[in-house]
């Protein structure tokens, strides 16, 4: 364990300084400051769900509370020609 541990610290030995470019540290921390300004915070997040959530009950309530009298649905299956029993064929 030892030997391995040497050679390990004879490697980290050669290894010299290296130069750090002008603005490195303030390019780091403009990305990561932009990275926190693109996620959706929560705030946007419960109201997009809320949005979505009274979009769902009021497409629900219009549904349920559409009632077509008959003669609506017999016009519109004359229209599309449909025939109110099982055949295939117009015969």
């Amino acid at each position: 364990m030892s030997v391995q541990k040497d050679k390990i610290e004879q490697l980290l030995g050669k290894v010299s300084k290296v130069e750090v470019p002008p603005f490195l540290f303030t390019r780091i921390k403009a990305k990561i400051e932009n990275e926190y300004a693109n996620k959706i915070t929560p705030k946007w997040l419960w109201a997009s769900s809320l949005g979505l959530i009274v979009l769902i009950m009021i497409n629900l309530s219009l549904i349920k509370n559409y009632t077509a009298d008959q003669s609506q649905k017999e016009n519109l299956a004359t229209e599309l020609n449909i025939l109110p029993n099982n055949t295939l064929y117009h015969e």
